[in-house]
């Protein structure tokens, strides 16, 4: 009888409690088109904490064949054939390497990097192991690395048609969906981690044009619906400081505050907060991704956005002054 689900463990004790599917090894094609897929990949993915992704590229550098990924079926794709004996033993080696803690032999761990070193760090024992330095885990450093260098590695057309979808007639709802769909997209591929999240749908957002004030406020309502979450707010105005430097001889001309008037707009649409501005402006309590003395430039040119913000608290109330922006400063600038 052929069973269904085995032990992560690869013993037979019945009451271990961590089980995972028996791989569904199917072989396609014939010649120089063999190939084979592992039909229940994403449930063995999911089942080990990792992603597809994850699993495919272990297979790719142990076997030897070339791992593709069909966005079609959501379907990994390898060359040649291997049969299912094959394709148990290797994902052995991954999962007491890469997912059973080294120390209480539980299946509950994640990766974590610290100082370029990749290190498995265990839920359950609270213990970590030190990874050994191969072709795969320099593949998950590549892929843990700081957000910036990861957003730049993106596939070409990531943003496709982004802003032409903003500035449609799409309900806000429909927008953001089709923002937070992109992101999920990528994130599957392990493109981006979930803590990129941010940076990617303000990479998404400014990618193809110059930024305009009518721009910047018809995408404020978008990321409104979309940062819920008050961890999520001081990485917005991290993840600015990129549009900055990709935008700067708009972003940071001091005639025409347009920074500034982004930072306003962030703040009184309830994209950015109190604390989130206080720690972004707080050299002590800020921790940017850009360089540091880009991300003092950046504030020096915001002073006179800090300034209101600063009178606001003060006066423990709102003010309905916005930034005027002056499109002929801007051109002269430019000029």
């Amino acid at each position: 009888m052929v069973r269904d689900t085995m032990n992560v463990n690869y013993t037979d004790d019945p009451n271990y409690r961590y089980k995972m599917p028996v791989p569904d090894v199917s072989h396609r094609g014939r010649g120089n088109k063999a190939h084979f897929v592992i039909r229940n990949i994403r449930e063995l993915a999911e089942v080990l904490g990792r992603t597809p992704q994850d699993l495919a590229k272990f297979l790719q550098y142990s076997l030897g064949n070339l791992a593709t990924y069909n966005a079609g079926d959501g379907t990994w794709k390898f060359t040649g054939l291997h049969d299912q004996a094959t394709i148990l033993r290797v994902l052995r080696s991954f999962i007491f390497t890469h997912v059973i803690c080294h120390h209480c032999q539980i299946p509950e761990t994640t990766y974590e990097l610290s100082d370029g070193v990749l290190s498995l760090k265990c839920a359950a024992c609270g213990k970590a192991t030190h990874l050994p330095k191969d072709q795969y885990t320099a593949y998950l450093v590549k892929l843990l690395q700081p957000k910036e260098v990861t957003l730049q590695k993106l596939p070409t057309g990531a943003f496709a048609n982004v802003r032409n979808m903003l500035a449609s007639d799409l309900t806000l709802e429909k927008k953001a969906s089709d923002l937070q769909k992109r992101f999920d997209e990528y994130q599957a591929q392990r493109c981006v981690t979930d803590g990129e999240r941010v940076y990617f749908i303000l990479a998404a957002i400014f990618a193809k044009a110059d930024p305009t004030p009518e721009f910047i406020t018809l995408v404020t309502d978008v990321l409104k619906a979309l940062i819920t979450q008050d961890s999520d707010r001081i990485h917005v105005l991290y993840a600015l400081e990129c549009v900055v430097r990709k935008y700067e001889e708009h972003m940071l001309n001091t005639q025409t505050n347009l920074l500034s008037f982004t930072l306003q707009r962030l703040l009184l649409g309830g994209i950015v907060n109190e604390p989130s501005i206080q720690s972004w402006a707080n050299p002590e309590l800020s921790q940017p991704i850009v360089p540091g003395d880009y991300h003092s430039r950046v504030l020096e040119c915001a002073k006179p956005f800090l300034a209101w913000f600063e009178a606001q608290r003060a006066n423990g109330e709102d003010s309905d002054d916005e930034y005027e922006y002056d499109e002929d400063e801007d051109e002269e600038e430019s000029d």
